[in-house]
């Protein structure tokens, strides 16, 4: 099943405002979760053991590189979370 994602992050160095439909991103939410738990229920057990190679983390196991991208959005998620706790405090001028 193919998946499509316009990634609007890498390299933007301001905030465009391209993520303003919060029922647009709560049904890209949704569609994602649906997509996700799919293709981890078509995994056989002996497949989370076969390699993928990846130019972000070279090759791994689907396993290791699950683990991987889990971590790394865990990462992401507390630098959020500390933004929405202490962000109103910091004045960038």
């Amino acid at each position: 099943m193919p998946v499509e994602a316009k990634v609007f992050t890498l390299g933007v160095e301001k905030d465009k405002g391209a993520f303003v439909n919060l029922e647009e991103l709560l049904a890209y939410i949704a569609q994602a979760e649906n997509i996700l738990r799919e293709a981890f229920e078509a995994q056989s057990d002996e497949a989370w053991e076969t390699e993928v190679h990846t130019k972000e983390f070279g090759t791994k196991t689907k396993q290791e590189a699950l683990a991987r991208i889990l971590t790394h959005t865990a990462y992401h998620a507390g630098q959020i979370a500390i933004i929405h706790k202490y962000g109103q405090q910091y004045d960038a001028s």
